[in-house]
């Protein structure tokens, strides 16, 4: 995973970790192993920036939402995606967007799992991945929701 990602994560995210070490956990893969497991539980492919920026933006809809998805709104999202991403990128600018989203999305879904049994740090959670979604994409996760045409405002 992306040196660069794990270097700028502090000052990228205003997520105030539970994982004791976030850049070494981004180093090490662990990130990676996090978001691919739950790529594969969705059947989506691994290491490609259209799966990479559907986790992304799923997981942060769940978390700022403090809800799942369901199934149908998954499909949607991926459709959304798809029609986004149809314009052509340099292979390596896309690349490197698909391993931070990844590392990002990883790091979420880690934090997440630790955070479980308290409610108080699931809300902190939410409401860091809310601002930081809003930081770095202009999207507001809670001012939209996901309909069979992807997102849609409120």
């Amino acid at each position: 995973m992306g040196r660069e990602t794990a270097t700028n994560l502090r000052r990228n995210l205003s997520l105030p970790f539970a994982i004791p070490n976030p850049e070494e956990f981004v180093r090490s893969g662990a990130a990676a192993e996090a978001a691919d497991r739950k790529l594969e539980g969705l059947g989506l492919p691994l290491n490609d920036l259209a799966s990479a920026s559907v986790l992304l933006f799923g997981v942060a809809w769940e978390l700022a939402n403090a809800q799942p998805l369901t199934e149908a709104q998954q499909r949607a999202l991926i459709r959304q995606v798809d029609a986004d991403l149809k314009q052509s990128r340099d292979p390596g600018v896309r690349r490197r967007e698909a391993e931070t989203r990844l590392a990002i999305a990883g790091l979420w879904l880690e934090e997440s799992r630790l955070r479980q049994g308290s409610a108080e740090q699931m809300r902190a959670l939410s409401d860091a991945v809310q601002r930081d979604m809003k930081g770095m994409s202009g999207n507001d996760m809670r001012a939209h929701d996901l309909t069979e045409e992807g997102f849609v405002e409120r």
